[in-house]
C-alpha cells in the first residue's frame, strides 16, 4: 500500500467513525426514551381507564338511574335527603409554620 492509500483508508475510517457518533443515538438517550414510553403507556392506560369509568357514568344517567342521579346530587350539588342536615367542612390550606422572633436563640 502506498501512502496514498493508507490516507484514503484513515479518511475513510474517520468519516465513518464521526457518522457513527452522529446518526446512531447514545445508549442513554434510547434508556431515557424508553422510560418515557413506558410512563406513557402507563398514563394511557389510566386514560383509557378514566373513559371507561366515565362512559359507565354516561350509561347510567342515560338509564335514569336513581342511585347514580341521587350519587351525583349529593357528591356535586351538595343535596340531601329530606330532613337531613348537611354540613360542609372547609378545610384551610396549610401555613408555613414561621418561627417567632422570641423562639430563635442567638448565642
Amino acid at each position: 500500500m502506498t501512502k496514498l492509500d493508507l490516507l484514503i483508508t484513515a479518511i475513510v475510517a474517520i468519516i465513518i467513525f464521526i457518522c457513527f457518533f452522529l446518526f446512531v443515538p447514545p445508549v442513554s438517550q434510547i434508556h431515557q426514551l424508553r422510560e418515557e414510553l413506558l410512563q406513557e403507556q402507563q398514563h394511557h392506560q389510566n386514560l383509557e381507564s378514566e373513559v371507561v369509568e366515565y362512559e359507565r357514568q354516561i350509561d347510567k344517567i342515560k338509564r335514569n338511574d336513581p342511585e347514580e342521579i341521587e350519587r351525583i346530587a349529593r357528591d356535586r350539588l351538595g343535596y340531601g335527603r329530606e330532613g337531613e342536615e348537611i354540613f360542609q367542612l372547609e378545610v384551610p390550606e396549610k401555613q408555613p409554620v414561621v418561627p417567632s422572633t422570641e423562639e430563635i436563640v442567638t448565642p
